[in-house]
């Protein structure tokens, strides 16, 4: 659960309402490694009920750290262009991992760049893809990454790395994606984001 009352106004490039509650739901499949879920706004003064579980996790708060994000997915850099690029991804990789506060934190991560442990797909232009073949459109690529965000630009709404979780007594370690159209943020259509899920399988 998010309370967007206690994020700063300049913590991200998305509209997000000035408060109120995003809850982050996903489910986990340990058929094919992915996820699913859904988002839910909930309104400033709209009472809210825990309702806790026998599933084993333990509760912590959210403390906000702000970071840096970068462009690290394959899809989204060209060779051609920046021949360079596959250095670059590698030696930010290698600063990341140094610091031990990519993978070895469980986090949520708000807005920014996706990032998995594989770095070739990007779960934000997968999610455009798809949302174009919907609705039948050619193409439903996003403005390049060091591009002006369009309104139907699709965005990483959040990213949850919780550590290594357990996918039928094989411990897996992965990512969950909450993807979103900008204009969908700004309209406070929540329920039209994508879950995607990364993971690395045994």
């Amino acid at each position: 659960m998010l309370d967007l009352a206690a994020l700063p106004g300049d913590a991200t490039t998305l509209v997000l309402p000035p408060d109120g509650r995003l809850l982050f739901f996903a489910r986990l499949h340990p058929d094919d490694l992915d996820a699913s879920g859904r988002v839910m706004y909930v309104p400033a003064g709209t009472p809210l009920e825990e309702h806790p579980g026998d599933d084993g996790h333990d509760r912590a708060e959210l403390r906000l750290r702000y970071d840096l994000s970068l462009p690290d997915n394959e899809v989204l850099v060209d060779p051609v262009a920046h021949p360079h690029a596959k250095e670059l991804r590698q030696a930010w990789s290698d600063v990341l991992y140094e610091d031990g506060h990519h993978r070895h934190e469980t986090h949520l991560q708000i807005d920014g760049y996706s990032r998995d442990s594989y770095g070739e797909d990007d779960p934000i232009t997968a999610s455009a893809a798809m949302a174009a073949g919907r609705a039948g459109k050619p193409d439903g690529r996003r403005a390049g990454p060091w591009a002006r965000p369009r309104p139907d630009d699709w965005a990483l709404l959040a990213q949850w790395y919780g550590g290594v979780l357990d996918f039928g007594g094989l411990g897996i370690g992965g990512d969950v994606f909450w993807t979103i159209a900008r204009k969908d943020v700004e309209a406070r259509r929540f329920d039209r984001a994508t879950v995607l899920g990364c993971f690395e399988g045994p």
